[in-house]
């Protein structure tokens, strides 16, 4: 990358040196590294890692931007970037990144704030891991849960919360429409529920990992 890039770089390794932890150290080796830094602007570069990430492999990718461009920024997102920060800011969220690069989950947006401003119920619905799911606004909270029920895989996301409630119409499973906890059966089981959370103007989930883990 630009001299200035590796230089940031080199230097959130630095602190984490300073702080005991010796076990980073920089490299171009893109298929082996655990932290990947790229340019957003390098569509390419993201798409690599993007089918690194698809073969199962584990690792965070850090994209950083040199200038104003929301668009850019949102692509970096959808290509698949756990984190993008300003150039400026390179160092110090590496450096954090690398003290727990196993509990950095990748962000998925699913929504932007600006275009679901005053609508409740469900927002959206996409596919993650393998499977349906559900952003919802709930009571003033944004809450994202599995979108089929775990019974015998009845579709969710038309069900309308009522009383705190979503009940499946197939069988009558009842599940508490903020956290997915099974209050009734014949569902054996809460529905898988992924943390969320608003980022400028981007609704974020993150957990469908850990999820999928859990589920097989």
């Amino acid at each position: 990358g630009p001299p200035a890039v590796v230089g940031r770089v080199a230097r959130a390794i630095e602190r984490r040196r300073a702080e005991g932890d010796g076990d980073w150290e920089l490299t171009d080796d893109v298929e082996g590294a655990h932290v990947v830094v790229v340019a957003a602007r390098d569509g390419e570069g993201l798409r690599a890692v993007r089918a690194r990430r698809e073969r199962g492999e584990r690792f965070v990718v850090v994209a950083y931007v040199d200038e104003v461009d929301g668009g850019l920024w949102r692509r970096a997102e959808q290509l698949g970037a756990d984190r993008v920060v300003n150039v400026g800011a390179l160092t110090k969220v590496l450096a954090e990144i690398m003290s727990a690069p196993e509990e950095v989950a990748r962000g998925l947006v699913v929504a932007r704030v600006s275009e679901v401003a005053g609508r409740l119920g469900v927002i959206a619905t996409f596919e993650a891991g393998g499977g349906p799911w559900m952003l919802r606004r709930v009571e003033g909270r944004w809450v994202c849960l599995e979108a089929r029920c775990p019974h015998q895989g009845a579709s969710l996301d038309s069900v309308s919360c009522e009383d705190g409630l979503l009940t499946c119409e197939a069988h009558g499973s009842q599940f508490d429409c903020v956290s997915g906890a099974r209050c009734r059966g014949p569902a054996d089981r809460d529905l898988w529920a992924l943390s969320v959370v608003v980022e400028g103007d981007a609704i974020v989930v993150r957990g469908v990992d850990a999820a999928v883990r859990q589920e097989r």
